[in-house]
């Protein structure tokens, strides 16, 4: 989900992607977004581009905690820019 909302979000800010978003933020953005870009979008696709199996993978705790704080910032930035329209 986490990786579908970083799909999703680049119009708000004006881009078609989320590494434009990341190379066109402001610094303190930029580190927070650069982080998800970068990790958050490896587990998931390693998650989501592998074949059919006998069990569906899915991200663990400790593969997602770590994005949590980042991901928050992103959170406010999308309300902050849905609430300015």
């Amino acid at each position: 989900m986490m990786r579908t909302i970083l799909n999703h979000v680049p119009p708000l800010f004006g881009h078609g992607t989320f590494k434009e978003v990341v190379a066109h933020s402001r610094r303190g953005l930029k580190d927070n977004f650069e982080y998800l870009e970068a990790g958050l979008r490896k587990i998931a696709d390693s998650l989501g581009h592998g074949t059919i199996d006998r069990s569906l993978p899915y991200p663990s705790a400790t593969q997602v905690e770590p994005f949590k704080p980042q991901f928050e910032v992103l959170l406010n930035e999308v309300c902050d820019r849905l609430n300015s329209q």
